[in-house]
């Protein structure tokens, strides 16, 4: 699902990509992530009202050859481990 940009939707990444990524600092703080968090979409996938897991998506536009095409480029991909392997990645991703 299509997630708000809200803070208790960032409350909740935040944790999520701090444990993946090995974050040590507060990513709410963090200017380079907000940057990218705010030009994104979020798409995630809750268990029991807790985000267990999280897709950064980001719009933008390319050139092949003479042509502008639509691109997207996709990062933050993240579970929790009791969360992996039941589909939520690959439910996101489609």
């Amino acid at each position: 699902m299509k997630l708000n940009k809200d803070k208790e939707t960032l409350d909740q990444i935040a944790p999520l990509i701090e444990y993946a990524f090995f974050k040590n600092n507060d990513i709410r703080e963090d200017v380079n992530f907000l940057s990218r968090y705010n030009h994104s979409m979020g798409f995630g996938e809750y268990k029991d009202d807790d985000l267990a897991s999280y897709i950064m998506g980001n719009e933008f536009k390319s050139r092949i050859f003479a042509k502008k095409v639509k691109m997207g480029g996709v990062g933050y991909v993240a579970s929790y481990p009791e969360n992996r392997g039941q589909g939520d990645i690959n439910r996101l991703m489609k």
